[in-house]
């Protein structure tokens, strides 16, 4: 087994933590890569391990926990997929931390009403469990920290392998989870100055179900702005209890607020703005293409202003239709330059919301679109990604998610309202441990194109 100061140590371990078993020394590893994505976290990895093919070890059992260490550090960790043997050996793959949210559904409490039935399990029941998971309600963290305390029965592992700090002070920017019971929704419109309308836009369920005037068990979740008369900037629909997984939870509570979750060293989870200010330049030996998706300067939005109502006046009843209405957003700094091109996106289907809501969704997504970008993946080698210093680093101990700063050895600048400098998040980052590089791959060029954008932004609004 070998310690050089570059080689990267693939190392199991039972689910339980236990019977550590390095690849090492059971034969010849080659063929290591692994990655990350952002959002997300460690992502994939592969690799052969050349040993007999009719020997199994116990190593290469799936379910095993796997880690990838330089050095000390544990740099990649996730769990192992079932193995395939060959005449080169043991092609082994495995699927990293920052997918393991897709392994656990996003339940939370839902207050009472529950009744009581055996369960599969003969040390629990599903009382129990409904009434664990009656502990935290609707809000940005509970979801998660709920799949991350269910252990198995009688084990202290099992639940979701992250660790959450708090992530509610990062995504309640423009709002907060409220859930005290107790009093209805136009109760709790007037001590917090939010409308029926405002709560209809990110409770739709809570609102058909309660109305306006029915008093609301104690326990349930529902969100509001954070500070009284606050435009609701939170367009992501309340899902039901356990329908999504806890990775769709945190891609509809980030995306409409242009946030990025990241399961970073010791798997803890963050929710942080896209960084701006680079901590790595990326020196690019080679001419470097942009992509072109499109100089769109001005967006239209159509929205739902009100709802179908209906008025008494004595004997007879009014029907009053829903209203519609559209407002326009443009980037007047690239309209100067390029001129003016127009774009369209409905949202109706996120139900009654006003004008200032609106207007955000048009100005988060010109802020996050860019006509022009470098979308193409950058072959890495070793001294190429470097401090802002100068200091090249380690390659192997490089993530996604961090800001670099694009130099050009070879190529054009111009053509752009803001040339310079070239900056841009690292969207995915893959290493090759034989070859000792890498490839970084931008986070915008997995927005194709504003349709795209807007496209996933209306499948978020209807969840």
């Amino acid at each position: 087994m070998a310690y050089q100061r570059d080689a990267s140590q693939v190392i199991t371990w039972a689910p339980d933590g236990s019977d550590p078993r390095y690849f090492g020394r059971i034969g010849h590893v080659v063929g290591l890569d692994y990655s990350f994505a952002c959002p997300g976290g460690p992502d994939q990895l592969s690799l052969t391990l050349q040993t007999q093919p009719g020997k199994r070890d116990q190593a290469l059992n799936p379910g095993r926990k796997v880690g990838v260490y330089r050095g000390a550090s544990e740099i990649w960790n996730g769990k192992l997929d079932e193995p395939t043997s060959g005449t080169a050996g043991w092609a082994v793959t495995a699927h990293g931390a920052g997918t393991f949210g897709t392994d656990y559904r996003a339940m939370y409490g839902t207050g009472s009403g529950y009744s009581s039935a055996p369960s599969s399990s003969s040390t629990e029941t599903e009382t129990q469990v409904l009434a664990f998971a009656a502990a935290e309600g609707w809000t940005a963290d509970g979801p998660i920290n709920q799949a991350i305390a269910r252990n198995i029965p009688g084990r202290s592992w099992g639940g979701l392998p992250w660790v959450n700090p708090g992530i509610a002070h990062t995504v309640a920017a423009g709002y907060q989870a409220y859930a005290p019971g107790g009093k209805t929704l136009t109760q709790l419109g007037a001590a917090e100055g939010v409308t029926l309308a405002q709560f209809r836009v990110i409770n739709p369920r809570v609102v058909a179900k309660f109305g306006a005037s029915k008093v609301l068990p104690h326990g349930t979740g529902y969100w509001v702005p954070r500070h009284a008369g606050a435009s609701i900037a939170y367009l992501g629909s309340q899902s039901d209890p356990a329908s999504v997984t806890v990775t769709d939870f945190l891609n509809a509570i980030t995306a409409p607020m242009n946030l990025l979750w990241y399961v970073g060293r010791g798997n803890v989870l963050r929710v942080f703005s896209p960084p701006t200010v680079p901590t790595r330049r990326l020196i690019c030996t080679s001419p470097a293409a942009r992509t072109l998706h499109g100089y769109y300067t001005t967006l239209w939005a159509y929205y739902q202003a009100t709802v179908d109502a209906t008025t008494d006046t004595g004997l007879t009843s009014t029907d009053i239709p829903a209203t519609f209405n559209a407002i326009a957003e443009q980037n007047v700094a690239n309209s100067l330059v390029h001129g003016t091109m127009e774009n369209f996106i409905d949202l109706t289907s996120a139900g009654v919301i006003d004008t200032a809501v609106a207007q955000k969704v048009l100005v988060a997504l010109l802020a996050k679109y860019q006509a022009v970008s470098y979308s193409e993946a950058f072959p890495v080698m070793q001294g190429q990604l470097t401090t802002m210093g100068g200091t090249p680093v380690d390659l192997g101990c490089e993530q996604a998610g961090t800001c670099v700063q694009l130099i050009l050895a070879d190529g054009g600048y111009g053509g752009e309202v803001l040339p310079l400098p070239v900056t841009f998040v690292i969207g995915a980052y893959d290493f090759s441990d034989d070859t000792q590089s890498a490839t970084v791959t931008p986070w915008q060029s997995a927005i194709f194109d504003l349709p795209t954008m807007m496209g996933q932004l209306a499948s978020l609004m209807t969840r």
